[in-house]
């Protein structure tokens, strides 16, 4: 994950890994909105979890 920079919405921006998810993709936080988010790493596909 060193060379891949996940653009997150609007100003916001990967604040740490969270960790893998019991759905499988990894889990991350955004700093300013704290938002979590499902990244697939493979793809680079990026989601909001749903709570």
């Amino acid at each position: 994950m060193s060379s891949v920079t996940p653009r997150l919405p609007g100003d916001d921006y990967l604040d740490i890994g969270l960790g893998w998810s019991k759905q499988g993709p990894f889990l991350v936080r955004g700093s300013m909105s704290e938002r979590v988010y499902y990244l697939d790493l493979a793809a680079g596909n990026l989601w909001r979890r749903e709570k």
